[in-house]
């Protein structure tokens, strides 16, 4: 398990946006040839929520792991401010069953990967990567 940014989330007046031309993702620039805008890191920019979420499931993909949303927080005006997204797999299963009884095996298998997104001043920005 790789992290990297610092154990704690970063303020959103800490993020030091990326500088290899791939800071502002659009939809248009999902699929892209550039490996370095192919991989999440911390303050890469995204025009909405939706687009952050096909990035990641598009990465995902490449990576050969499902994704879903494990939390998100509104602001005051109702709107969703903070997401997190992480590997479908995450998690750890404790079973009631004895394993004699069981015929399908357990899904989930502590997969780490996940990222936090939070919205600032209408952009949205990957704050957290735990690969």
């Amino acid at each position: 398990m790789q992290i990297l940014d610092h154990p704690h989330d970063m303020g959103l007046d800490d993020i030091n946006l990326l500088e290899e031309g791939c800071t502002l993702i659009t939809a248009d620039d999902i699929v892209t040839d550039n490996p370095d805008c192919s991989v999440p890191a911390v303050g890469m920019s995204f025009d909405s929520a939706e687009v952050v979420i096909t990035f990641y499931i598009e990465y995902g993909i490449k990576m050969g792991f499902g994704t879903s949303i494990k939390s998100s927080k509104k602001g005051k005006d109702n709107e969703i401010r903070y997401f997190m997204l992480v590997c479908s797999r995450e998690g750890k299963y404790i079973s009631h069953l004895p394993s004699e009884l069981k015929t399908i095996p357990t899904q989930t298998n502590e997969c780490p990967t996940r990222i936090s997104v939070t919205k600032k001043d209408s952009k949205w920005y990957i704050m957290n990567v735990i690969y």
